[in-house]
């Protein structure tokens, strides 16, 4: 977690996103530094079409990418051409009960007590 409550994230760009799918946390913005490790046209764009968000990736370089919160589920990443695909997956934060330390969660429909 980057300051200021926004998540970061590091990808590497080289043929391809690693990694390809990333997890952050829903409702929170998040921050991707691309690392772009290639000078090839392919990989030079990335596009977050969901948000209406693209950036340019110069080669050998990083590029901070700033996305807005996000509501749970999957959102493609891709590059200038719709070739290379990449997934981030905002997952909703744990119950109150499992986050707070010491505080035993409530049993769910499927544990007995």
């Amino acid at each position: 977690m980057a300051a200021a409550g926004v998540q970061e994230v590091k990808v590497a760009v080289r043929g391809g996103y690693s990694p390809n799918r990333i997890r952050v946390r829903a409702g929170t913005p998040v921050r991707i530094v691309f690392n772009r490790q290639e000078s090839g046209e392919c990989t030079s764009r990335v596009v977050f079409a969901a948000f209406g968000v693209s950036a340019d990736l110069p080669a050998y370089t990083e590029t901070s990418v700033q996305l807005p919160a996000m509501a749970p589920g999957e959102h493609a990443v891709a590059c200038g051409m719709n070739m290379i695909l990449g997934w981030s997956w905002p997952r909703r934060r744990p119950p109150l009960a499992r986050r707070l330390p010491g505080r035993p969660a409530r049993p769910g429909p499927r544990q007995r007590p």
